[in-house]
């Protein structure tokens, strides 16, 4: 037995460019819109901060040494 196979049908012209415009138009719509979610949307930390911040004095350098010599 011979194994002769038969070319596979070609598609009908035209569709293939389409279903690539198809991709490249969704492609730029997803683009777009995560885009805008960066640009308008979403929590960008630029507003007024809820967390306490203290400032502390830097220690001096007789508070470092407690040790006395014996």
């Amino acid at each position: 037995m011979s194994d002769q196979r038969q070319p596979l049908p070609e598609p009908p012209p035209g569709r293939g460019s389409q279903n690539t415009l198809f991709f490249i138009v969704g492609g730029l719509v997803v683009l777009v819109g995560i885009l805008a979610f960066v640009m308008f949307g979403g929590d960008s930390g630029t507003g007024p901060s809820r967390t306490r911040t203290t400032a502390e004095e830097p220690a001096s350098d007789t508070d470092t040494d407690t040790t006395t010599a014996q």
